[in-house]
């Protein structure tokens, strides 16, 4: 999965342009001033090259070739530049502004940024003080503020123009209902292969959906729900292992009471909802901790990963409850099965099955003619073991809301773990998917039209850029780049 998502990443990365100067890096010093080429109508230094390096580098265990990838990379971003150039593509009134406002922004976080005295007092005199310090890091590298302010915009103008080059050449991608059914006709019966038998499978791709990163799996095998919890931790939660038990203190236990309490005593799964699952006073679980309302009152933006998981939750099967902590995927699975479920026995590996003999040799021996003896009877009975009781082994509790949701409390001792209220948010209908092309809004269609746009636009584009390289001149000095990669950062 890491390898695919780098793949991704690598194609893109030909539109990203650098963000940082001072911030995320020495800036400007000798490396700015050493030239090591050109890509059409763009010009490289080192420091260029230092860049894409600090990108990559994070990622160099999938790379059979970090130097190799970093130079296709300068000269992806050299072409589109050029291309941008060659198509006189300009930022319009409305974006001049939005980029005046965007270096203006960025300098203050640069400011923000720098430590000072923390006997200095008043919003206004930190932020001189500040200012004043990073003046002085400017200037040991080579800026001031006028350069810095400079360098930030054309950094930002260049990636500005790239963005809408790449919307140009989406606009060229035709699509509509007929490539939504086209996708889906083409991958229905794949799915099902795919994930009727492999549970796993199908975890891994539905927790990609849900996360808002990828296809939408059109077959669903039996019995998958989702559920939610509430997470209380240790005090030491980090610090749990089998030696180290873990720790509630006076506050946590409060908590926890409160919880039992209200569930005891009698709530609606709506109010248990608003006021403990998703109320981070109570819940430790990130994953249902809304965020804060800005400082004027408006709601907080949050990413469509943690919305997606946030709705529906954690991905549940019995196959798969050992992915879970221990206790935590066998409460859930009760929650679904009922008290009396046990945990599968795992599936015996087949048998391997017998080698022929190699070609031009003969068999060791012959079978025999007379049967073999029958074994005999073994006097002591067989045994069989009891199954465990889960409810006590992980003295799971378990109580029902006044509307009938029913909630299971269980303790995970091990790290990140603590007291879990869980419960089941939805259970998946399984086989098929179906497609309503005349309704745009449902999971299936919105879903295919988001990413089966995305990867249609990213192959022309990605055909587009390979066009723009042919009629490209590259004048990379490799030499000196392999060299210094070989020399300075021990890759080559």
């Amino acid at each position: 999965m890491k390898t695919k998502l780098f793949k991704l990443a690598a194609l893109m990365i030909a539109v990203i342009m650098f963000a940082g100067v001072i911030a995320c890096s020495a800036a400007q010093n000798d490396s700015s001033k050493i030239s090591i080429g050109s890509v059409g109508k763009a010009k490289f230094t080192l420091a260029d090259y230092m860049q894409f390096y600090n990108t990559y580098s994070a990622y160099a265990s999938y790379m059979p070739d970090l130097n190799g990838t970093i130079k296709e990379q300068l000269i992806n971003y050299g072409t589109v530049l050029t291309k941008c150039y060659d198509e006189k593509i300009k930022l319009d009134d409305a974006e001049e502004q939005e980029l005046k406002e965007y270096v203006e922004t960025e300098f203050k976080k640069a400011v923000e940024a720098m430590t000072v005295d923390e006997k200095i007092e008043g919003e206004e005199a930190i932020y001189a003080a500040k200012l004043e310090a990073f003046k002085k890091q400017m200037k040991e590298n080579g800026y001031n503020e006028k350069s810095y302010k400079k360098e930030l915009e054309e950094n930002q103008r260049k990636k500005m123009i790239m963005d809408k080059l790449r919307e140009k050449i989406n606009a060229e991608v035709e699509f509509g209902k007929d490539q939504v059914k086209s996708y889906f006709d083409e991958n229905l019966a794949t799915d099902e292969e795919k994930y009727k038998d492999d549970v796993e499978a199908f975890a891994n791709a539905y927790t990609t959906y849900t996360r808002g990163s990828g296809f939408i799996p059109l077959y669903t095998p039996e019995e998958m729900f989702t559920v939610k919890q509430i997470l209380v931790q240790y005090e030491n939660t980090n610090e749990v292992t089998e030696e180290v038990e873990g720790v509630f203190n006076e506050e946590i236990n409060k908590r926890i009471d409160e919880i039992r309490d209200a569930l005891e005593g009698g709530i609606s799964f709506d109010d248990f909802m608003k006021d403990y699952v998703l109320n981070k006073d109570y819940n430790d679980d990130p994953v249902f901790q809304p965020a804060e309302p800005a400082e004027d009152g408006t709601e907080a933006e949050e990413s469509e990963e943690v919305l997606g998981m946030r709705e529906h939750g954690y991905i549940m099967n019995e196959k798969i409850c050992g992915n879970y902590f221990d206790g935590f995927g066998a409460a859930a699975c009760i929650l679904k099965y009922g008290e009396d479920w046990v945990e599968p026995t795992p599936e015996p590996t087949a048998e391997p099955e017998a080698t022929a003999a190699p070609e031009g040799t003969e068999a060791t021996a012959e079978p025999t003619a007379e049967p073999t003896a029958e074994p005999e009877e073994t006097t002591e009975p067989e045994t069989t073991e009891e199954p465990v009781n889960l409810i006590e082994k992980y003295a799971m509790k378990f109580y029902e809301t006044t509307d009938g949701h029913k909630i299971a409390e269980v303790k995970t001792p091990v790290a990140r773990g603590g007291i879990h209220f869980i419960f089941i948010n939805e259970e998946l209908e399984s086989g098929a998917a179906t497609l309503d092309l005349n309704d745009e809004e449902s999971p299936v269609y919105a879903n295919i039209a988001k990413f089966y746009k995305q990867q249609l636009q990213d192959e022309h584009y990605n055909a587009s850029l390979e066009e723009w390289k042919k009629n490209t001149k590259v004048k990379l000095n490799e030499t000196y780049i392999d060299n210094f990669a070989k020399t300075y950062l021990g890759i080559n």
